[in-house]
């Protein structure tokens, strides 16, 4: 099992940081998603700042038992308020969709543990993002700040539970690149 572990989070490491830089001029990446700290300073001054303790600032209740009457989550006014706004999110990046091109879609977290070998937290302590293109960025262990619109209240698909929050992200920021 730990060489198992040990193999997958390798395979992250190396696809997250690639020997080499292969694309061709051609490739469908969006450079225009990865912000500069001037770019990311003035983006700011459009898309109202959200932290995780917002977010995550009501219980959510978990419905493990088929047998138990659903709960529906009761999160306060101000975050229903986020619905459709643009927001700015600081985390840390799960890749859901990541290649030697970059990523389309990731979930954002408060916390680097809580990771694919970590928990994940409760569905209001997590944001899936997807972006409108492949985005270059790839800075996984590195807090970043995601632009967009944010989408709030609970997704079933075919009775099973998606996501809480949902992002179309447009930008991503982080110091690494600084």
């Amino acid at each position: 099992m730990r060489t198992i572990a040990f193999t997958l989070g390798l395979v992250v490491i190396l696809t997250v940081f690639p020997a080499a830089d292969t694309r061709a001029a051609d490739d469908p990446v969006d450079f225009a998603t990865v912000l500069t700290s001037r770019q990311a300073t003035d983006w700011a001054k459009t898309h109202r700042e959200v932290g995780f303790d917002l977010l995550s600032s009501f219980d959510y209740p978990l419905n493990f038992s088929w047998s138990e009457a659903r709960q529906e989550p009761n999160p306060p006014a101000s975050v229903l308020a986020l619905n459709g706004q643009k927001v700015s999110i600081r985390g840390y990046v799960i890749p859901l969709d990541l290649d030697n091109e970059g990523m389309n879609s990731f979930i954002v977290v408060p916390f680097l543990e809580m990771c694919h070998f970590g928990a994940l937290g409760g569905p209001n302590q997590w944001v899936m993002v997807t972006m409108k293109g492949k985005t270059e960025f790839r800075g996984v262990f590195y807090p970043v700040t995601v632009f967009g619109t944010l989408d709030v209240g609970e997704v079933m698909i075919d009775g099973y539970f998606e996501s809480f929050y949902r992002m179309n992200g447009t930008a991503v920021y982080t110091d690494m690149l600084d």
